[in-house]
């Protein structure tokens, strides 16, 4: 069933789903539980929409009563009808006996399907709890973690069992690596020019000297022909200048030996043959330079490409060792040349050698896509590396493994005494179980007393449930025109009161009890549309000792309805809510509660237990938080829960107040609700943020030693290092 609420601007959303027969609604005054009844009302061309919202809208304008004609009863009709009682009350022997098998047993020795599944379930949640604290150490531990930090600053128990599946054990050398990645940030590698050598054209203009052979023109007759002797003098020449002493026979040197020398040596031929070799030497000494000044860096590189630059490193080295080695030989020969060069040298063979092409290209490449890397890509791949090692050592010291398999196992047997106990519970409350037969036999009594009531029958029925809780009954009266109406007869005096006589609370357990005679009635009519069926706040203040009478009647009723049938329920009162909600499973039922922020309503299901209310102390709790979490609402809206459950609480443990607040600054002013005028309710907060306000709210209870008690419905609080509340 779709209920449209676009035309509320202050619901967050336009449009609530109700797709269960029976619904809760929790929510304070104000905060649009009768807009929702508005729209459902809307929906009056689709079913029959009963709405019950008070007192005033079953009186008519004489203030009265309606009447409810029904027929007459019949004696054989009423014999069916205790053969049914009769089937009931055997079937709820069997109940009992079923029942007694699923609770616990008072003699704590016996044992059945509840002791089983309970110490199934303990045994299971004490492992399991001791594996969640390890989630949450583990998850604390990672987040501490610094020089490098390896998480996200919000890091948490959820992350942490997450991340379990990244564990992973690494070597020193990896994670050092990997921490100095994220030290040293950014990573570029340079470029870098390989040389290109004509191996050809060099072998070729080499050998070409090498072959060179210079005539002398002015013949020296001690040394020619003598290479050795030829090499010793042109040393000579280069070693001394005229007018000094030989330094190998210690002799003066002549002028005319100079001249003699520089003649032989000096010619032109010999000059410029000379220069080429030392042109060629120096160009050969140039490409050598630019092998060996190469460098591949692999720290200007990122650890994806660690091994193909490893890879191209050694293929270089390689090329260059044996490109190095023709270099130097082509070297040595002209240096033989040089000392010779009145003699052929043998020219060089060089049949191979080895360019550097390919590594030039493969290293532009591989430079091209580590300058393209996206850094922050890599920064979280190294960081989930390391997490993942660092999570591991821990998983390895609290033995991960082996205990989630204990806890496995425990968890099977747990859910096998739960299938056990469920097949019992069954046998009860299942699709074709007892409280549906039950149920059956209900509908058939009711079919039959269709069939017999009168209306006195409804007095009968609304008398029978006042009795002993107000100080009348109800007396069906026929007016001239056959239109039936009731008075209110005091039952000490015998006397009629008129109905505005009686008080707000009797008022609507009358007009309750007898919405709901009302609603028996016609759901035998034939031909009936399918029914929504609405309580507006059926419980006021005024209503609490009859509380569980209205209680008992509407779970009477629930019971009683058709499959298409619709039950909705809405209440601003916690204790009302919380018993009404006692026996209803969540997969079976609707529970929803309106948070509002002042601005705007947010309706929001209630899925399990764990999240609903247990008490209306923890409810103020719970409003408390949700406050504080909303970012849009001022720090003062805190101050009426937080006063609420300093009251509640100093009245259940018995504590002054005066002593509660202490020498905590500002606390009393803040809290003590006696200590403002009605005009003064919400004190000056001079500024404070929530924080503040949570802080002194908090120090309140560890001053009295129960910040446990805090702790215990303050479950996400996180504190700083100066145990200040960061956040709730």
């Amino acid at each position: 069933m779709k209920v449209d609420l676009s035309e509320f601007k202050f619901f967050e959303d336009d449009e609530l789903n109700i797709d269960k027969k029976v619904t809760f609604v929790y929510g304070k005054n104000g905060t649009g539980k009768s807009s929702i009844v508005k729209a459902i009302k809307k929906l009056n061309n689709e079913y029959k929409v009963e709405v019950f919202d008070g007192f005033d809208n079953i009186i008519d304008e004489n203030k009265r009563l309606n009447a409810v004609i029904i027929g007459v009863e019949n004696v054989d009709i009423n014999e069916q009808i205790k053969k049914k009682r009769k089937n009931i009350e055997e079937i709820e022997i069997e109940i009992y006996k079923i029942n007694k098998s699923i609770v616990q047993p008072e003699n704590n020795k016996e044992e059945n399907y509840y002791t089983k599944l309970e110490k199934a379930k303990n045994t299971y949640q004490t492992k399991n709890s001791e594996i969640e604290t390890f989630y949450t150490d583990l998850a604390r531990k990672m987040k501490e973690m610094s020089d490098p930090q390896i998480t996200k600053t919000t890091y948490n128990k959820s992350d942490a069992k997450s991340d379990v599946k990244l564990a992973k054990k690494l070597d020193k050398s990896e994670i050092d690596k990997y921490t100095e990645t994220i030290k040293v940030g950014i990573r570029r590698a340079e470029n870098i020019n390989f040389p290109i050598i004509k191996y050809n054209d060099a072998v070729k203009e080499i050998n070409s000297i090498l072959e060179n052979k210079v005539e002398v023109k002015n013949k020296i007759i001690r040394i020619d022909g003598n290479n050795e002797k030829e090499s010793f003098a042109k040393r000579g020449l280069e070693l001394h200048k005229e007018g000094d002493v030989c330094a190998f026979c210690g002799n003066k040197i002549s002028n005319e030996t100079f001249k003699e020398l520089r003649g032989y040596f000096l010619a032109d031929e010999v000059s410029a043959l000379q220069d080429t070799i030392g042109k060629m030497i120096i160009k050969i000494d140039e490409y050598i330079k630019e092998i060996e000044d190469i460098v591949i860096d692999e720290r200007q590189f990122y650890q994806d490409y660690e091994n193909d630059i490893k890879s191209l490193r050694q293929r270089f080295e390689e090329v260059s060792k044996f490109d190095l080695d023709i270099l130097n030989e082509l070297k040595s020969g002209l240096e033989e040349k040089k000392k010779y060069l009145f003699k052929e040298i043998n020219p060089i063979d060089i049949k191979q050698w080895k360019s550097f092409d390919e590594i030039s290209k493969e290293y532009l490449e591989i430079q091209q896509k580590n300058n393209t890397k996206n850094f922050k890509e890599i920064i979280e791949d190294v960081k989930k590396r390391l997490l993942g090692h660092y999570i591991y050592e821990e998983m390895e010291k609290f033995d991960f493994n082996k205990k989630t398999g204990e806890r496995d196992a425990l968890k099977a047997q747990f859910e096998e005494r739960q299938r056990e106990f469920d097949d019992e519970e069954n046998k009860i409350k299942g699709d074709n179980g007892l409280e549906v037969k039950i149920k059956d036999l209900e509908n058939e009594i009711n079919e039959l007393q269709s069939k017999t009531e009168n209306p006195e029958n409804l007095v009968l029925n609304i008398n029978k449930r006042l009795k002993n809780l107000v100080s009348f009954e109800l007396e069906y009266i026929e007016d001239q025109n056959l239109s039936g109406y009731y008075n209110i007869k005091d039952c000490g005096t015998g006397i009629n009161r008129d109905v505005t006589e009686l008080s707000t609370g009797e008022k609507n357990i009358i007009a309750f009890l007898y919405f709901i005679e009302r609603l028996n009635e016609k759901c035998n009519e034939e031909n009936q549309m399918n029914r929504i069926i609405i309580f507006d706040d059926p419980m006021t203040s005024n209503d609490d000792g009859m509380q569980y009478l209205i209680i008992e009647e509407l779970n009477r009723l629930i019971k009683s309805l058709k499959n298409s049938d619709h039950f909705i329920l809405l209440t601003h009162n916690k204790h009302f809510y919380i018993n009404m909600r006692f026996g209803h499973k969540y997969k079976d039922a609707n529970f929803l509660r309106l948070n509002s922020n002042v601005y705007k309503t947010k309706i929001v299901p209630i899925l399990k237990e764990e999240d609903d209310y247990k008490t209306s102390y923890e409810a103020l709790w719970y409003e408390m938080i949700y406050l504080y979490k909303i970012e849009n609402t001022s720090p003062d809206i805190l101050l009426n829960p937080m006063r609420r459950i300093i009251e509640t609480f100093t009245k259940f443990n018995s504590i002054n107040k005066n002593d509660f607040f202490g020498e905590i600054l500002g606390a009393k002013k803040l809290f003590d609700v006696n200590s403002h005028s009605i005009d003064d309710l919400e004190a000056e907060l001079n500024g404070k943020t929530k924080n503040e306000l949570i802080n002194i709210f908090y120090q309140c209870f560890c001053s009295n030693h129960y910040e446990e008690h805090f702790k215990n419905y303050c479950k996400d609080v996180k504190f700083d290092e100066k145990n200040n509340i960061i956040e709730l």
